[in-house]
Formats: C-alpha cells, sequence, structure tokens
C-alpha cells in the first residue's frame, strides 16, 4: 500500500503517472530500532534498557539527507544549463580619401544569454534560451545582426511626439525546444531550432526541408523555424507528421504529413504539405514566402544488389488551378506584338500543370559509383529541392520548382585515396520567362498595348527561376585518405581528422535565356518585385578546400575561391570575384583571416542590387579557456577587424575609399 503510515513515512510530489515515493521520517527509524528487540526472548530489564538507549533525535539526520536528496532531485528539473557574455568594444571609422573628411567613433555592446533545461518528468525535456541586451554597438560596417533589434526603434506618442521603444526588444527569446519520447512516437516541438529532413525516409521531393541555417538566421533576426514534429513508434511505426506557422524559413503556416511500408526490399512512402495560410513577413530575400500550394507524393524505392530505382510521382499547385497566366512565342511575322517579334498569348492553370514526376537508378560497385535521373514537372507542380547527398558533394541538383523538364547523370571513380566526379545538368522550362515591355499605343490596329513585365512568385501562379533553361557541367576531384570522416558531411569542415585532405569543385552553367523576376526591399523595407532579370549570361565557380592537421586541437582550414555569377536582381553587370580564407587552430588558440576582391557584400541585398566592394578583408585572434568546440561558445578573449574599399559599384555609390572596423572581443560561457 503506497500510503504515509499515519505519518511514519512523508510522500515526494507525484510524478507524470500520479505515482509518488516515500521518504522515511524519524519514526519510521525509531521504531525500526524497537523493533529489532524480541520481547518474547527478553527480559522486563532489557527491554527497559533496550527503550532507554533509543534516542529518535539519533534519526534526524537520516530524513534530512533523504529529504534533502528528493529537494535536489526536483531542483534539477529546471537548472541554468549555460551563461553566456558577450562583451565587444568597437571602433569604426570611413575614409573618403579626404583627411578632413575622415570619421571614427568608439561604442560597445553587451548580449547576455541565459540557457535553461528543463526535465519535468521521465522522457520529456525542454530547452529555452533568452537573451539579454544592454549596449548595442551603433558604428557598425555590418550594419544587420541579432542585436540590430534594439537599435533604433522609434513610436509616437498621444502628443505626436517620438518615444524611444528600444527598451522593447531588450529581451528576446533565442530559442527554444522540447522533445517527449513515449512509447507511441516521439514528439519535439521547436522554435528558432533547426530540424532534419526527411529525404532519407521517402521523401523524395523534398517536401519538408531542412532547417539548419547557422549564423544567418541571428544574422537577419529570422524566427523560423517554428513547429511540432510527430514521428511513430511500434504501430505507429513509418508515420511522421509536422505542422506549425513556419516549419522552415519562408514557408507558409503548413501540415506536412508522410507514411512509409517497407515490403522485402522495396519502400513505399505516401507524402503530403497543406498549406493552410500565407505568410506575409520575411526578413531576408533569400527565403520569400510564395503562394499557398497543396502537394501529394508517392515514391517508391528499391534496392537489388548494386542497383537502386526511386520512382516518384506527385500532384501539386491545385489551389492555383484556374489563374490565368501570360506567355510569349517568337514570331517572324511582320505583326508581333508592339514590334518586339513576339506574340503574347494567355492562358489558365489545368490539371494536367499539377502533375509531375521522377525517376533515378543508381548503381553502386566497387570503386564506381553511377546514378541517372529524369523529371517532369508541370507549371505549378512545385516541392522542395533535393537535399540528399548522393555519393559525393556535388552542387547541381534538380531545382525541386515546377514548369521544367530535366536530366541529370554522374558518376564517382575512387583510385585509392582519390575521388573523380564528373556530373552533368540539362533543365529546361515549360513556359520560358516572360520578358518585359513598356506600354505604347498601336497605330496601325489603335490598341493600346498594355505594358510586359516580368513575372514574380506574389503575382503569378508560376515563374522561372532556379528552373531556367540550363546546360551545367561539375567536376569534383578531391583527396581524402581517411574516408571514415567523410568530407562531404554537414560537419566535415571540423571533423576531418586526414593529416592532408583537399577538395575542388568546379562548375560552369551554359544559360541561352533570361528568367523572370526575383523580389526586392524598398528603403523603407517593402516587399517589390523587380520589373524585368538579368540578361542571359552563362556563369562558372571554382571552390577548393584543404586540411591540415598537425595533431590534436591543431589544424588548419583553407578555402579558396573564383568565379562568375549574376546579381539576383535586375542588373546585368557580370561579377567576376575571387577570394578565400584560412584558420588556424592551436589548442585554445584560434586565428581566422579573410579576403574578397570584387565580391558581393554579407548580405542579400548586397547581391540583389549588385553591390560590389573591390576589396574586403576580416581577421579575428583568440584565446579561450578550452579549444573551440563544433557547436557551442567557449571562454575566450580576442581581438577581430573588418575592412572594405568602396568604389562606384559599392552602397554608397557616390562614396569612394573605405571604411574599417576594429573590435575587442570578450566572451564568457559555462
Amino acid at each position: 500500500m503506497n500510503e504515509e503510515w499515519f505519518g511514519i513515512c512523508a510522500k515526494t510530489p507525484p510524478d507524470a503517472q500520479g505515482h509518488f515515493q516515500l521518504q522515511c521520517r524519524e519514526a519510521y527509524y525509531t521504531l525500526q530500532a524497537l523493533w529489532a528487540l524480541d520481547p518474547y526472548s527478553a527480559s522486563p530489564e532489557q527491554v527497559q534498557a533496550h527503550f532507554q538507549s533509543i534516542d529518535p533525535a539519533r534519526y534526524s539526520p537520516n530524513y534530512a539527507a533523504t529529504s534533502a536528496a528528493s529537494r535536489v532531485q526536483a531542483l534539477s528539473r529546471v537548472r541554468l544549463s549555460n551563461l553566456r557574455m558577450e562583451l565587444d568594444t568597437v571602433a569604426a571609422g570611413t575614409d573618403p580619401g579626404d583627411a578632413d573628411n575622415r570619421t571614427s567613433s568608439v561604442d560597445h555592446q553587451e548580449s547576455f544569454y541565459l540557457d535553461f533545461a528543463a526535465e519535468p518528468a521521465p522522457g520529456f525535456t525542454a530547452d529555452l534560451s533568452l537573451n539579454i541586451l544592454a549596449g548595442v554597438a551603433e558604428n557598425q560596417i555590418n550594419e544587420i545582426q541579432y542585436e540590430t533589434r534594439g537599435r533604433g526603434l522609434t513610436g509616437t506618442d498621444e502628443d505626436g511626439g517620438t518615444t524611444d521603444l528600444a527598451a522593447l526588444e531588450r529581451l528576446d527569446v533565442n530559442r527554444a525546444a522540447f522533445q517527449w519520447d513515449t512509447q507511441q512516437g516521439n514528439l519535439e516541438g521547436f522554435y528558432r531550432t533547426g530540424h532534419y529532413h526527411w529525404a532519407a525516409e521517402g521523401d523524395i521531393f523534398g517536401l519538408y526541408r531542412e532547417a539548419y541555417y547557422g549564423p544567418n538566421l541571428d544574422m537577419y533576426n529570422g524566427e523560423a523555424p517554428i513547429g511540432l514534429e510527430f514521428t511513430g513508434k511500434g504501430k505507429l511505426e513509418g508515420l511522421a507528421v509536422a505542422a506549425g506557422p513556419q516549419l522552415w524559413w519562408g514557408a507558409n503556416p503548413a501540415v506536412l504529413a508522410r507514411y512509409g511500408k517497407q515490403f522485402g526490399d522495396t519502400r513505399i512512402t505516401l507524402s503530403h504539405q497543406e498549406d493552410v495560410s500565407q505568410l506575409k513577413n520575411t526578413a531576408t530575400l533569400n527565403v520569400i514566402p510564395e503562394q499557398r500550394t497543396r502537394v501529394t507524393a508517392l515514391a517508391v524505392e528499391t534496392q537489388k544488389g548494386p542497383i537502386g530505382i526511386q520512382l516518384g510521382g506527385l500532384m501539386g499547385g491545385t489551389p492555383r488551378l484556374g489563374q490565368p497566366f501570360r506567355y510569349v512565342e517568337e514570331t517572324d511575322d511582320t505583326i508581333s506584338y508592339g514590334g518586339s517579334g513576339y506574340h503574347v498569348l494567355s492562358d489558365e492553370i489545368r490539371l494536367a500543370d499539377t502533375l509531375g514526376g521522377r525517376a533515378r537508378a543508381t548503381f553502386e560497385k566497387g570503386n564506381v559509383h553511377l546514378y541517372a535521373q529524369g523529371g517532369y514537372r508541370g507549371l505549378v507542380a512545385d516541392a522542395g529541392g533535393d537535399p540528399e547527398l548522393l555519393f559525393t558533394g556535388w552542387t547541381l541538383k534538380e531545382s525541386g520548382r515546377g514548369n521544367q523538364m530535366s536530366a541529370l547523370a554522374g558518376a564517382v571513380f575512387y583510385v585509392q585515396n582519390w575521388q573523380f566526379g564528373p556530373n552533368f545538368l540539362r533543365q529546361k522550362p515549360l513556359v520560358g520567362p516572360l520578358p518585359s515591355f513598356s506600354g505604347s499605343y498601336d497605330t496601325d490596329t489603335g490598341y493600346y498595348l498594355s505594358a510586359l513585365k516580368a513575372r514574380n512568385v506574389l503575382e503569378d501562379p508560376f515563374v522561372v527561376l532556379g528552373n531556367r533553361e540550363t546546360t551545367a557541367f561539375e567536376l569534383i576531384l578531391a583527396y581524402d585518405p581517411t574516408p571514415g570522416t567523410w568530407m562531404w558531411n554537414w560537419d566535415g569542415e571540423y571533423r576531418e581528422d586526414a593529416p592532408f585532405a583537399f577538395s575542388t569543385n568546379a562548375v560552369y552553367r551554359i544559360q541561352p535565356t533570361s528568367r523572370d523576376a526575383l523580389l526586392g526591399f524598398t528603403d523603407t523595407g517593402a516587399l517589390f518585385a523587380f520589373p524585368s532579370a538579368p540578361e542571359a549570361a552563362n556563369v562558372w565557380d571554382v571552390n577548393s578546400r584543404v586540411w591540415i592537421n598537425f595533431g590534436p586541437n591543431s589544424a588548419l582550414l583553407l578555402n579558396a575561391y573564383v568565379g562568375q555569377g549574376q546579381a539576383t536582381g535586375e542588373d546585368s553587370r557580370l561579377v567576376t570575384r575571387y577570394g578565400g580564407d584560412a584558420q588556424l587552430g592551436m589548442g585554445a588558440a584560434v586565428v581566422r583571416a579573410g579576403v574578397k576582391v570584387d565580391d558581393w557584400g554579407p548580405y542579400d541585398y548586397h547581391r540583389v542590387f549588385n553591390q560590389t566592394f573591390p576589396l574586403q578583408l576580416e581577421a579575428h585572434a583568440s584565446y579561450g579557456l578550452r579549444p573551440l568546440p563544433l557547436e557551442g561558445t567557449t571562454t575566450r578573449i580576442g581581438i577581430e577587424g573588418r575592412y572594405r574599399s568602396l568604389d562606384e559599384f559599392s552602397p554608397d555609390a557616390d562614396i569612394f575609399g573605405s571604411e574599417w572596423e576594429v573590435r575587442s572581443v570578450i566572451h564568457v560561457s559555462l
């Protein structure tokens, strides 16, 4: 019987199932001592002497220790798991080339993090990280960061005056998550805490996207991902459901589900995505919320010896059925739309435009790995991209957007510790991009021809962006004598343990046509669509990485790149850029340095508006209590600096010269 025994035992607070534990009070130990004597074999004198020798106060420490242990266990259910302090002093300035107009200033910034961990019941854990701002440096040349939220926030009071509202942003939830593990399944909740995709579980069209964004999430003060994810166990094995207002950055509020079943060597998976409303706000132009969609996909995967087969079909974009769209056809006729050489035609989205499919075959035997893939997507049959890491670190992949036919093929050959991997992509939209024409009056017909502008994701049922007509070639050359720490893993940059390893990836894209329009922000933060897109152009990139390990916690990592790319706005100026960086770790000491030449700046809008800097330099040196970990922070003290030169293509096109920043860094972490 689980009772108090009339005060002889105390009860602990009940657990999640309503059960409690007993804690023995002094009375219990006193009775235990009394009953140690056999009354049937003892004389009255022995009984009296035995009773007189027992002092209940002697047993108070036993109860106190048990009670204290219970209180410690209760307190451990919620604990401070980490305390971080980031204390920076920033000196910055500009040099326009005129000594009389040079500027400089010194400011400070303090940011504190309180990380809590909770375990209210066995199998249930939760984490919460709070950020507290004190000062926010106003003179940083990287003007956007997580702490920027506490700067320049004002409002209007009842008298029409300006009120400083920065104090409202001094406290913020940086991230939160919980996990509840039960016999039926695992339930996870997340706020600004990343999650993995479902590609390895049969979601071959990438409906459920991965949501790890590294420093970019804080850079733009994004709020994703937010939601819940349930993964079934036992009788619910193979079932997964996710729901939330923004399951990945830029996602509409949605519910996603998948169910997979294994039949011998074959797995069949059904996936569904249902957007329930439209996301209104976004923090970065890299993740623009698109129109609501509904996608259902079926995938069949099988493996027979060295051969793998993947087949899938989908129906997507059905909420856009009946939406009108315009497209053009080139013509040699003397009569065309405003003399443009095009006929402008109209149509609407039909059921056939929602259908798509994909087939992939792989072959793996010994040192040879091959794949071939083909796909078809109707005009609005959008899904996710391909997050799967297939064989090696290729970057040429299916975009996931509808309105295209695509074919890919690649091979990886291993020769001892060398890896050689050619890859090929060919894709073409079913309906090409929409060119831009200004409105005009046709004197021959007497009609006014309305303006025509490039499509965009906010106003049109489909667009031509990542699915633009492309023929691309890729080649990977790598050397890795320790493949057990695979360099292509997401953490390969830190996990690679070879004394020497390197990789080079070269990509060349032939793009004979233009694309539709992307979006931009105005000075006031309003979202707008560019009326046109850059001209057709071929682009290319070469990226190299070198690892050199000297011993435990001592390594040098080198990165270098060169390439020619296009802006994501409408400027057609091609940018040929190059640069690199190096990171040296020697025990608890870390030194980093980087250089970029004729490259875009650190933020998305720099590439949108084709804003480049002739030279960008960065350097960092710090020493800590322990080697820098893969994740998290350690107590460190150091110094870092940034320098940029400016020309006519820089953000302030009328200012030539340079800008600089030097920062002392003191970070304290448990």
